[in-house]
């Protein structure tokens, strides 16, 4: 049958019990946070109850059934559990509940918590390359008690700077822009933080757009060029991600495949000469061209769509005339012979021949 005493005697026993000392027990120094407090078995308890302060601050009261309970704590400092076995419990007619009853206080004891450093950090987990600037980063869970994990992130081998201290142990990376990141954690807790992991590159390369026009110049006449040279311009993406540079290909004719002709680390626009400067001019035939932006983050390279041309007709007018020879001066008769080599080459093909002579000094007809 439960024993049923007054609610005011059952906090005079309550209270008496923070000056017990014995029959309670525990290894007084812990360096992990984890420790087993045990007490003496009371043969009328019908359970027991367990009070923990740190310092003057109670943290928390337990029920046990059993002779012992384990913790875990955190956070260094003074751990100090009282432990009183209760027989039953009494009616309140305060609060209007049922509270512990008759209570033999066995004591208390004192912890206390000098928490180790964490160790390093295993490897980082996230990928190599990331297009949109987002992705996990995440780690092992290292021994021992942790309390946050320090990140930081640096781009380009720039400056290192911290995220917000990180509770669990992965965090999601979002919004970064293009560039090579590299990210490196350490685990911590009240005594202070372990190694810092090695370090973690991730590629960012975010998809620029598509440049917004291309128009070809330096045409001869029209949409067609009778020199073999022209220039391409084009403008840069009207909205966006950051654009490192610009290709643009060429085809000819059916345009069964592309070539490569320009391409630069550069966000400077156009206009570019086709050929480059120097080179063998275009070979007569119909030719476009297309532009693309790129994004490079490290070795990491993406690229928007392409912006398509017009098309330009070549038909190169025919060479300058070499190795022409007439007789000297004074030495001809009425008729004379002239000649020169054959013109050939990339143009239209040579249809006739002017000639043309000048008389004393005259106008050449």
């Amino acid at each position: 049958m439960m024993k049923r005493i007054s609610f005011f005697s059952c906090l005079f026993l309550i209270l008496f019990a923070e000056f017990a000392t014995a029959g309670v027990w525990a290894s007084t120094t812990n360096s992990n946070g984890k420790h087993t407090i045990r007490w003496s078995t009371n043969s009328s308890a019908e359970y027991y109850g367990v009070s923990v302060h740190k310092g003057s601050k109670s943290i928390g009261t337990y029920n046990v059934n059993g002779t012992s309970r384990s913790f875990t704590h955190t956070e260094n400092g003074d751990y100090r559990y009282q432990v009183v076995a209760f027989s039953g419990d009494i009616w309140n007619p305060i609060i209007g509940e049922w509270v512990p009853g008759s209570g033999t206080a066995l004591g208390s004891v004192t912890v206390t918590v000098k928490l180790q450093a964490p160790p390093k950090l295993g490897n980082l987990t996230a990928p190599t390359n990331s297009s949109n600037g987002s992705f996990t980063l995440s780690w092992p869970v290292p021994s021992g008690i942790v309390s946050r994990y320090e990140v930081y992130r640096q781009i380009n081998n720039g400056a290192w700077s911290p995220l917000n201290g990180i509770g669990a142990s992965s965090t999601k990376i979002s919004g970064l822009s293009t560039g090579a990141w590299d990210f490196k954690v350490r685990a911590c807790n009240s005594t202070g933080c372990g190694a810092f992991s090695n370090e973690r590159r991730v590629n960012v390369a975010r998809t620029p757009n598509t440049p917004a026009s291309i128009v070809l110049k330096d045409i001869t006449s029209g949409t067609v060029d009778r020199e073999g040279r022209i220039s391409v311009d084009w403008s840069a993406p009207g909205s966006g991600y950051a654009v490192t540079g610009y290709q643009i290909q060429q085809c000819k004719d059916s345009c069964s495949g592309w070539t490569q002709v320009y391409s630069s680390a550069s966000t400077a626009t156009g206009p570019t000469p086709v050929p480059a400067s120097g080179s063998t001019p275009l070979t007569n035939g119909t030719y476009k061209y297309r532009v693309r932006a790129y994004a490079k983050g490290g070795s990491y390279v993406t690229y928007s769509g392409w912006r398509n041309s017009s098309s330009v007709t070549v038909s190169r007018q025919p060479d300058t005339v070499r190795n022409f020879t007439q007789p000297d001066h004074g030495t001809q008769s009425s008729s004379f012979k002239v000649v020169w080599s054959e013109v050939t080459g990339s143009f239209d093909a040579v249809t006739r021949y002017e000639l043309r002579c000048s008389i004393n000094g005259g106008s050449y007809t």
